[in-house]
C-alpha cells in the first residue's frame, strides 16, 4: 500500500492534482462556514486585490503594513462617502423615474403584441394570441405585486439592514486583510510538508496572481464602461444617464451577451 502511494506521489501531475483538490475543497468549506457574511468577505477580498499594488507601493516607501492599510481604508471610506453623498441620491432618483415609466413601457408591449397578432393572422396563424398572453402576464404580475406589499416592505427593511451591516463590516475586513493576510498566508503555507513546500508556493503564487489580475481587470472594465456610457448618455440627452451607465458597466461582466443586454434599458 505504501509503495503504491509513494509511486503515485512520484508523478508531478498527481501532486499538483492533489494540492488543487485540497485548495478547492478548502475554499468550498470556507465559503460554507462564512455563508452568513459571505458577501462582505467577497467584497473585502475584491478590494484587497484592487488595493494590493498600492499597499506594496506604500510599504516600499517606508510605511508599515498597519499604517499603509489604515491610510488606504481611510481613503476608500472618503471616496465611498463622497459617492454616497453625491451620486447615490442621483442614482436613486433616476431609478425612481425609470420605474415610473414602466406603465408606458407596458402599453408599448401591448401595442407590439397586437401588431404581432395581426402579422401572424396575415400569414395564416390564428391559434397564437400574443395580446392575450401579454395581458395575462401583466395582470398576474400586478396581482402578485398587490398581494405582496407587506412582504416587499419587510424585504426592503431587511435589505437596508444588510446594506448597513455590509458598509460597516467591509472596511474592517479589508483593513485586516491588508494588514495581516500576508502573515496568515505564510503561516498556513508553512504547515506544508517539506516535499510539497515549493510546489505549494508555486501553485499559490500563480493562481492568486492570475486571480487578482483578473479581479482588477474586471473592476477597471466596470468603471470605464459605467463612466463613459454615463457621459455619452448625458451628452445625447438620455434620461437617467447615471443609472443606464451603471447598468451598462454591470452588464459588461457577462461575456459576449453583456453588450447586447446593455442596449435594452436605453431602448
Amino acid at each position: 500500500m505504501n509503495a503504491t502511494v509513494n509511486h503515485l506521489f512520484s508523478f508531478t501531475w498527481f501532486r499538483i492534482s492533489l494540492v488543487l483538490t485540497m485548495m478547492v475543497l478548502g475554499t468550498m468549506l470556507t465559503a460554507w462556514l462564512l455563508k452568513p457574511i459571505l458577501i462582505p468577505v467577497i467584497l473585502s477580498f475584491t478590494l484587497y486585490s484592487v488595493l494590493s499594488p498600492w499597499m506594496n507601493s506604500l510599504s516600499r516607501h517606508g510605511l508599515t503594513r498597519g499604517q499603509s492599510a489604515l491610510l488606504l481604508v481611510l481613503l476608500l471610506a472618503t471616496l465611498s462617502s463622497i459617492a454616497i453623498t453625491f451620486f447615490i441620491p442621483k442614482l436613486i432618483d433616476q431609478l425612481t423615474d425609470f420605474t415610473s415609466k414602466i406603465s408606458s413601457f407596458k402599453q408599448t408591449l401591448e401595442s407590439m403584441a397586437g401588431q404581432l397578432d395581426q402579422w401572424l393572422e396575415r400569414i395564416g396563424i390564428h391559434q397564437f394570441n400574443a395580446e392575450n398572453i401579454m395581458e395575462a402576464a401583466i395582470s398576474y404580475t400586478q396581482g402578485k405585486s398587490d398581494s405582496a406589499n407587506l412582504d416587499a416592505i419587510i424585504a426592503g427593511s431587511n435589505i437596508m439592514l444588510e446594506i448597513t451591516a455590509t458598509l460597516i463590516s467591509v472596511p474592517l475586513f479589508t483593513f485586516f486583510l491588508l494588514k495581516d493576510f500576508q502573515s496568515f498566508r505564510n503561516n498556513m503555507l508553512g504547515l506544508l510538508p517539506n516535499r510539497f513546500f515549493e510546489l505549494g508556493w508555486l501553485i499559490y503564487y500563480r493562481v492568486t496572481n492570475r486571480l487578482q489580475e483578473y479581479i482588477r481587470g474586471l473592476v477597471m472594465q466596470i468603471t470605464i464602461m459605467a463612466t463613459f456610457t454615463s457621459v455619452g448618455y448625458a451628452i445625447f440627452g438620455f434620461e437617467s444617464p447615471v443609472l443606464l451607465g451603471v447598468l451598462a458597466g454591470l452588464f459588461a461582466l457577462i461575456p459576449y451577451l453583456g453588450s447586447a443586454l446593455a442596449i435594452i434599458p436605453p431602448l
